[in-house]
């Protein structure tokens, strides 16, 4: 799991908080061997307990040496330091308002009490990646001290229960109770965290379509990390309230008097370029072009009149997201009833479904109110039911009063007696006596006439009809796109592009451009020669060659290209080379130019192995002194 050190450092918490203070966290990397293994367990164990029993002399004989035969007597040792702590520090309380009779009376009765004993509780953080034989000889050790020390063993599992089976086989399940006890799914927790930031109306930053698209497809396709999707979310809100000046703008929910007279005092502190920038936005200006011809030349030329104009936009962009909101919920209902889930599965489905177009003139929704109008009266007055506490619910989160449906027309189906009516049918007309014999031509001739008359509807059918078209009408004007909005982008972020290249990984890219373009991340504008790192020019010379390369013929140009560097560098007053042409001999030039060869020979390895690193060559196997390329440059 990605969350999975924070889901254990959760776990930690409440186990010391709430259970013992006595517990260890084992990985596999620090547990190969099972001495290993308890070496790990009691240093843990020391470590937590060194605060609960400052003050008292509580060691292990020999540090060096851990064992499972020194953890009993420890362990009893740290429970008696802790009781005879906790009777000091009563004692301490107690003489100040007590009697010297009854403090004696109450460390009598004390004593005599049984001291509670703590569990020592052991979690395997990673159990598939435990060695089964170390885990087994551990199980089997521990089996021997359970009647002098409380054990318990927490085992993170990543797949199902057979693998502490496949782990421990019969022999080490016989000797341990095991009892399952799992986390929620990861979406279960994402959809906690959208329904408490992004699907309310209380907080005013949204995300559109393609950013919120993003994040959702990384979570499920890639990594099903929430604190992954929690660092996106954050990274978009902080770039949305940096990057877009009309963000002060935003509007927070249930405003009151104090904030309205703030935000007005921010509109007309604008300036004419920002309000340039709200005539520019796209959503204003669709809603300019739907206004008169005298409305729209004074909201272009009249800055005055268009300030009052945004405070009154950003009030119904509010109203728009407290009625939205509940909508979403009453629509996420309808599909949850329905077969297949026509427009998915999760709420954050319909969400983005709600946000990318109108949802209201796809195919999808008109099937999916098909299907409503045909539903029985149970799942009806489940769906009712749900819908009624949605919106009772924002009712008294907004404080505002939501006149979205008429309850007492419907009534009577939550009192229940809409079951008796729902196959209600007039039985005069198809009641028939069982006496009266019937030949096979009128028989026949009174089905045909039973088929061509119409079924007079009950009163269930005509209620539900009523529902469906009532509903039909508020998904229109409530659940409409949030860009159907005027200044929705004062609330919503759509800086897409921002956000894949700051939160989606591309190592691959971000190496390329590393080894073609240094300066991009050493900040070096002038590009000096100097600071060309060596598996720089040796990419740089591998982009013109073929699948198999000769490491000869790559090295003699890889030395040709460094000495261009290296003189570059000696040109700039970095001696890197000491040569003195004048004033030595030929023999010491010789000798000066051999060992900067070699060093020119072994700097080119080096370069080599970093790419071979990197994974974008590899050593050929069908010709000897080969490399070959694993990636195309360019």
């Amino acid at each position: 799991m990605p969350d999975n050190a924070i889901l254990f450092d959760h776990l930690a918490t409440q186990i010391q908080q709430t259970v013992t203070p006595m517990f260890a966290r084992l990985n596999s990397r620090d547990c190969i061997t099972v001495e290993k293994l308890v070496k790990s367990f009691m240093g843990q164990m020391k470590e937590n307990m060194n605060d609960q029993v400052s003050g008292t002399e509580v060691e292990i004989t020999n540090t060096t040496s851990y064992s499972m035969f020194e953890l009993p007597d420890w362990y009893d040792s740290v429970i008696e330091a802790l009781h005879r702590k906790k009777q000091k520090s009563i004692s301490e309380i107690y003489v100040k308002f007590l009697n010297m009779v009854f403090l004696f009376y109450y460390v009598t009765l004390s004593s005599l009490a049984e001291i509670e004993k703590p569990a020592i509780i052991i979690i395997f953080e990673d159990f598939e990646s435990f060695s089964p034989a170390v885990v087994l000889d551990f199980v089997k050790i521990s089996s021997y001290y359970t009647c002098k020390l409380p054990l318990a063993f927490v085992f993170g599992i990543a797949t199902t229960v057979s693998a502490v089976h496949k782990s421990l086989t019969y022999s080490g399940t016989s000797l341990v109770e095991i009892k399952l006890f799992k986390s929620y799914p990861t979406k279960v927790y994402l959809e906690n965290v959208l329904s408490k930031v992004l699907l309310t109306p209380n907080h005013r930053f949204k995300l559109g379509f393609r950013p919120l698209s993003l994040l959702v497809d990384n979570f499920f396709c890639h990594d099903f990390s929430v604190s992954g999707f929690m660092s996106g979310l954050k990274y978009a809100m902080m770039d949305h309230y940096y990057s877009n000046e009309l963000s002060i703008l935003s509007m927070p929910s249930q405003p009151n008097q104090a904030i309205v007279i703030t935000l007005k005092q921010q509109i007309k502190a604008l300036s004419h370029e920002q309000l340039e920038l709200v005539r520019m936005l796209p959503s204003f200006r669709k809603y300019v072009d739907g206004l008169p011809p005298k409305e729209q030349k004074k909201l272009i030329l009249e800055d005055k009149l268009l300030k009052d104009k945004i405070m009154e936009l950003l009030i119904g962009l509010e109203q728009y997201h407290q009625l939205f909101f509940p909508m979403l919920q009453c629509l996420d209902n309808v599909t949850r009833i329905l077969p297949k889930n026509p427009l998915g599965k999760l709420t954050i489905e319909v969400y983005l479904r709600c946000i990318q177009s109108n949802i209201t003139e796809e195919q999808d929704f008109k099937d999916s109110m098909k299907l409503l109008g045909s539903t029985c009266s149970e799942e009806l007055i489940s769906f009712l039911t749900s819908c009624i506490q949605a919106i009772e619910e924002y009712a008294v989160n907004s404080k505002n009063n939501f006149a979205l449906f008429e309850y007492d027309k419907y009534e009577f189906l939550l009192d229940g007696s809409a079951g008796d009516e729902e196959f209600a049918d007039n039985d005069d007309d198809n009641e028939t006596d069982q006496n009266q014999k019937i030949d096979r031509f009128k028989l026949q001739e009174r089905l045909r006439q039973l088929s061509k008359r119409k079924k007079r509807p009950t009163r269930f059918e005509n209620c539900r009809s009523e529902i469906v078209e009532k509903l039909t009408e508020l998904f229109k004007k409530y659940a409409k796109c949030p860009s159907e909005v005027p200044l929705y982008e004062v609330c919503y972020y759509e800086s897409v592009s921002v956000l894949k290249q700051h939160v989606t990984a591309s190592p691959r890219m971000s190496i390329q451009k590393a080894l073609t373009d240094f300066s991009s991340y050493l900040k070096n504008e002038t590009k000096d020669y100097e600071q060309t790192p060596d598996i720089c020019v040796a990419y740089q010379t591998l982009e013109d060659k073929k699948k198999l390369v000769n490491l000869e013929d790559w090295m003699q140009e890889f030395i040709h290209e460094a000495k261009f560097v290296d003189s570059k560098t000696l040109c700039n007053g970095n001696t890197k080379l000491n040569r003195k042409d004048k004033r030595t001999n030929k023999q010491q030039y010789q000798e000066q130019n051999q060992e900067y060869e070699q060093e020119l020979q072994m700097r080119f390895m080096r370069a080599v192995s970093e790419l071979q690193f990197l994974g974008f060559i590899k050593y050929s196997k069908r010709k000897s002194n080969y490399i070959s390329r694993l990636t195309w440059i360019g």
